[in-house]
């Protein structure tokens, strides 16, 4: 029976999330002129204290988590700090991860589905 300890798979989630954020910042570069102004260093940290920030929301895949960072990049990097605020902040515990995910697709594509 192979047996994977825990260090192994923390070891396996900080790749993962490495090659996400490198995936992330080479969007942000396409994409926004002011992202490719930026130096490496700054761009990655960037994205990565997002990537963390909606990992702490329950945002865990890529896409809700590619989301939670253009809302960040759109928005300014403590966009969240205002939303939550019980009842109605949807970082408040009063929404569950998939209606956050869907909410932040309404507030960074203008969405009114």
């Amino acid at each position: 029976m192979l047996i994977i300890r825990k260090s192994q798979l923390d070891a396996f989630a900080e790749q993962a999330r490495e090659r996400f954020v490198r995936k992330v910042v080479a969007y942000l570069r396409k994409t926004f002129a002011p992202a490719r102004d930026m130096a490496d260093g700054s761009l990655h940290d960037f994205v990565l204290a997002q990537v963390r920030k909606a990992e702490g929301y329950g945002l865990v895949t890529e896409c809700d988590a590619a989301l939670y960072v253009l809302a960040a990049w759109r928005f300014g990097a403590d966009f969240d700090a205002p939303l939550c605020e019980p009842p109605h902040g949807i970082f408040s515990s009063a929404f569950t991860p998939n209606k956050r995910a869907q909410l932040l697709y309404r507030m960074v594509l203008g969405e009114d589905t």
